[in-house]
């Protein structure tokens, strides 16, 4: 990022994730200089047949913006279909 003068946008799945472990990746990230994140569902791992979304987990991606908007250090992006 810093060496090419690029801005990057992580992709950031919520899928599977519970919060503490969201917050942790976010840590990374600003850590790692990121500042702006992609905000996605993301699909079930296709590995995993029975899947089942934690119960204190992320539902859909609007959870997750909310989640990184409530940090207060990221832009945000996100994208729907």
């Amino acid at each position: 990022t810093k060496q090419l003068g690029l801005t990057t946008m992580a992709h950031l799945p919520c899928t599977g994730f519970r919060p503490p472990e969201i917050g942790a990746i976010l840590d990374q990230l600003d850590a790692g200089g990121v500042r702006d994140v992609l905000a996605l569902r993301g699909d079930p791992p296709r590995d995993v047949p029975d899947f089942v979304i934690p119960k204190d987990g992320f539902q859909y991606a609007n959870q997750l913006v909310a989640y990184i908007a409530a940090r207060g250090r990221f832009g945000i992006g996100a994208a729907c279909c």
